[in-house]
């Protein structure tokens, strides 16, 4: 018989006599599980996942094998399904429904007889909705660095934005090779992020890179990002590559020259670099580069900023990197010689989860950007030292990893409430 269960006819013939046998095939024993719906999804606080997640048991030859039980099982604080185990249909096909236990990332096992999978989802903040999309593949690990990014990491601020839905005519020039297709015709509340895992330029070349892509005509906040990370260069500690994801999803949602431009508010002076092809120009290192933003601004008054001695007046602060690094790097990042741990300069604290702290001048910042719901008592403790030129406090190792061009250098697109393009605007 042929290789798919179900009709088989054979047909006997002598002259013009003939017969026709019948016979059904029928699936063989369990050989794989595979994931078909359901894996790498975001979900709100209430209820369950949006798609069920389901998985199909087949044979050596792909046919779906039925009457296997299935057990359904989210790792401990991480949710609860409708039903802890389900036997296969005659499809093969079996599925539950889950709600996610935890803000940020969520496991849950699959086992069938000897085989085994794993369900990834990311339980996403009520207040303010990132949702992951992977592009390629990415390993557990990786999986749960982004999630914690995307989820715990961002609970504390943003506030509702209003759902967009992205026309067909709405597609970016460029995001990083990120937006191109996928982002059609697509629903988005409150930001959508493209995932990429991949070669960028090597080992020792430039470690990840993110961007926003496009941005809401009223507000200016964005609406649908991306980050690539390049294979070559992302390091073994979980800690580090948490650090690096929730870094990256920093720049997505507004932390770079790019979209301080786009919304026009005048928020950093003295640029050390206009980017001109790629390049600086012109190249101006050692600029008195600068955030302007009032939130940003009280809050380094508030962790030792106020005796900082800067460059040349006493309203420059708070520095931006106007020496250190590329284009991608400069201007976009906080100064590494003062800020020096804190998460959102361009160089990573080698080290556990924690090294690199979020602070309230970076809360402050993305006040000053427009989000409305900041929890800036959630920021990790931070200060800066005392002497007259300040060069920050460094917990922990002192080995940092260069982020290097970090921030894709790409025009940002407008879209108004009807999910139109209607303007792009270049760093």
């Amino acid at each position: 018989m042929g290789t798919a269960a179900g009709s088989n006819t054979l047909a006997a013939t002598v002259g013009n006599v003939g017969t026709t046998f019948a016979a059904t095939g029928t699936a063989g024993a369990a050989a794989t599980m595979i994931i078909t719906q359901g894996n790498d999804q975001t979900g709100p606080l209430t209820g369950p996942l949006p798609t069920d997640p389901t998985v199909r048991v087949t044979d050596q030859l792909g046919n779906g094998v039925s009457g296997v039980s299935v057990s359904f099982t989210p790792r401990s604080g991480e949710g609860t399904v409708s039903n802890p185990t389900v036997v296969t249909d005659a499809n093969g096909d079996a599925a539950v429904q889950w709600t996610p236990g935890r803000n940020g990332s969520n496991f849950m096992d699959v086992v069938a007889g000897g085989f085994a999978t794993q369900f990834f989802s990311i339980r996403s903040n009520a207040n303010y909705n990132i949702e992951l999309r992977f592009v390629t593949a990415a390993t557990m690990p990786q999986k749960q660095a982004l999630g914690e990014a995307g989820g715990d990491g961002m609970t504390e601020f943003g506030g509702k934005l209003g759902a967009v839905e992205v026309s067909s005519s709405a597609l970016p020039k460029s995001c990083g090779g990120l937006c191109s297709e996928q982002v059609r015709d697509t629903f988005v509340d409150d930001l959508l992020v493209w995932v990429v895992f991949a070669s960028i330029d090597g080992p020792g070349g430039d470690l990840a890179q993110a961007g926003t892509c496009l941005i809401r005509s009223t507000g200016s906040l964005p609406i649908v990002g991306g980050m690539q990370f390049d294979t070559a260069d992302l390091p073994p500690s979980s800690g580090s590559l948490e650090d690096i994801t929730l870094h990256e999803m920093g720049h997505v949602i507004g932390f770079g020259a790019g979209i301080w431009n786009a919304v026009n508010l005048n928020l950093f002076l003295n640029p050390s670099c206009t980017i001109v092809a790629g390049a600086c120009t012109p190249d101006l290192p050692g600029a008195d580069t600068h955030f302007t933003g009032a939130n940003a601004n009280a809050r380094w008054v508030s962790v030792g900023g106020g005796g900082w001695i800067p460059p040349t007046s006493a309203t420059s602060a708070v520095p931006l990197e106007n020496s250190q690094g590329g284009p991608g790097t400069r201007d976009s990042h906080w100064r590494e010689s003062t800020l020096v741990n804190e998460l959102m300069t361009g160089f990573i604290t080698s080290g556990p989860t924690g090294t690199n702290l979020f602070s309230v001048v970076t809360m402050g910042l993305f006040q000053d950007l427009g989000y409305t719901s900041i929890g800036y008592g959630s920021a990790d403790a931070y200060s800066l030292a005392t002497d007259g030129n300040s060069t920050g406090l460094r917990a922990g190792p002192t080995v940092t990893i260069e982020l290097k061009d970090d921030v894709i250098d790409i025009p940002i697109g407008m879209v108004d409430p009807s999910g139109r393009v209607v303007r792009y605007i270049a760093r």
